[in-house]
């Protein structure tokens, strides 16, 4: 997928191969709150994921996971 100004967005398969990540995790990662940064999630219309912001979240999963709390917010684009 072409990058934009901001953060790089990554197609579903794109993603997947940057983590080595099956399909099926990203649908579970999705449907726990992965953020979308675009698309319905249809063949016409696919999901693109924004790398920091999804890595953000994986990073915070796993977090929250350890110690029980939230450690990061987010990035400031400003």
């Amino acid at each position: 997928m072409k990058n934009h100004a901001g953060p790089p967005l990554l197609t579903r398969a794109e993603f997947a191969s940057a983590f080595r990540l099956t399909n099926r995790t990203i649908t579970n990662m999705v449907r726990d709150g992965m953020p979308i940064a675009g698309g319905i999630g249809t063949k016409n219309d696919p999901h693109c994921f924004d790398l920091y912001d999804s890595v953000l979240w994986m990073l915070n999963r796993e977090a929250v996971k350890r110690t029980g709390k939230r450690v990061f917010t987010g990035f400031n684009y400003e």
